[in-house]
């Protein structure tokens, strides 16, 4: 086989990854495990088993309606009521009457916008889950071929030199098991028992996370965009209305209006521009919740405990947040996200003022929102 055929992991040999993740704290059993377990599931001569890198749940807590009737009509009697238009003992009138069909209209908006998103991201997932079969599929036809073009059924793999070379050799798949609750699978090879262990990656600051970026990009810019705030202050907002008076507006990550509403169906209205931003919020943290391992991957970025809120992580480890900003908020005793999320704008505008930080009001928005989106995610 060429040198070049040398199989590396991110650049690297196996035994130099090995030599990184011990020197960055993890003992050598555990780094031994990582890498030898990677290179054999994704390159041993043994039996391959697939699995889907991402789930695809029955079910999503998120998408469970909300909508809970408000009015409620008591019938007039002809020629007893008395019909009038404000409030009084014993009858609303009919200006109260008709705000509480509004409400209840907004709110069996919000579910339908809320069903359309949740079916958007159905489809966008399931269009993933098929991708990963084609892929797999495709590699179950180039083992075929090859078979075919004479090799006797031997594929040879790449070769893997050093400590963990050995690890290609007679394996022999035993089952799967769970290690905690996570999902592992157990082989046999010339080195023993070998435990597969599920690889994340690292999650990082969650809120650079294109998702939360575009929603939290959006916040900014209808709070600091002085057209977009005269346009729907103390209005109804219609997302086909905002995509085409608005959608080719490039968000601070470069991404549009469009983008960051991309998912919502055109046709959904909301009772306000917060309402919309609440909603892209409530998608994007749906999003990151569905895929299976990433709420912990997240959480252990964030050194929260296991089971315990992300909300509350330490506002400090928001690191896309300019440290200025992050110390003026923990200095107002705003020191957890979820703090931060639950706190009015105006608090957070006077404790950065305080600080002698500059900020405009969509940077405040975008602080907030950030905050709010990752609370969601659980």
């Amino acid at each position: 086989m060429a040198e070049n055929d040398q199989f590396n992991l991110a650049g690297m040999a196996p035994d130099t990854l090995y030599q990184q993740l011990t020197t960055k704290g993890v003992t050598s059993v555990d780094a031994g495990i990582l890498v030898g377990s990677w290179i054999f599931h994704n390159f041993g001569g043994g039996q391959r088993s697939f699995t889907y890198g991402q789930g695809f749940d029955a079910t999503d807590a998120a998408c469970a309606p909300a909508f809970q009737r408000s009015f409620h009509h008591a019938d007039w009697v002809d020629g007893e009521s008395v019909v009038q238009a404000q409030s009084s003992a014993g009858e609303d009138g009919f200006n109260t009457r008709f705000h509480n069909i509004e409400a209840d209209l907004d709110g069996l908006s919000q579910d339908t916008a809320k069903l359309f998103a949740c079916m958007a991201e159905m489809r966008s997932a399931l269009h993933d889950r098929l991708a990963e079969l084609s892929n797999e599929l495709n590699r179950l036809d180039a083992d075929v071929y090859r078979i075919g073009q004479g090799r006797g059924g031997v594929i040879e793999p790449p070769r893997v030199g050093g400590a963990f070379g050995s690890l290609v050799d007679s394996p022999s798949f035993l089952g799967s098991s769970k290690l905690g609750d996570t999902p592992v699978t157990l082989w046999r090879s010339t080195q023993g028992i070998t435990m597969l262990p599920a690889v994340l990656p690292i999650a990082g600051d969650p809120a650079t996370d294109p998702r939360v970026r575009n929603t939290t990009d959006f916040s900014k810019f209808a709070t600091d965009n002085a057209d977009f705030v005269a346009e729907y202050k103390g209005k109804q907002v219609s997302v086909g209305d905002v995509l085409s008076k608005y959608g080719a507006q490039v968000l601070p990550s470069g991404a549009t209006v469009s983008d960051a509403l991309g998912a919502l169906p055109q046709g959904a209205t909301f009772a306000s521009v917060d309402a919309l931003t609440e909603a892209l919020s409530q998608q994007a943290a749906g999003a990151l919740r569905s895929q299976p391992g990433v709420p912990d991957v997240i959480a252990a970025s964030l050194n929260t405990a296991v089971g315990a809120p992300l909300g509350s992580a330490s506002i400090d480890l928001l690191t896309s947040v300019p440290a200025p900003t992050r110390q003026a908020l923990a200095d107002a005793g705003l020191t957890t996200i979820g703090a931060v999320a639950a706190a009015d704008p105006k608090v957070l505008s006077k404790a950065l003022s305080a600080a002698s930080v500059t900020a405009t009001a969509g940077d405040v928005s975008a602080i907030a929102t950030a905050a709010r989106t990752i609370s969601l995610i659980r």
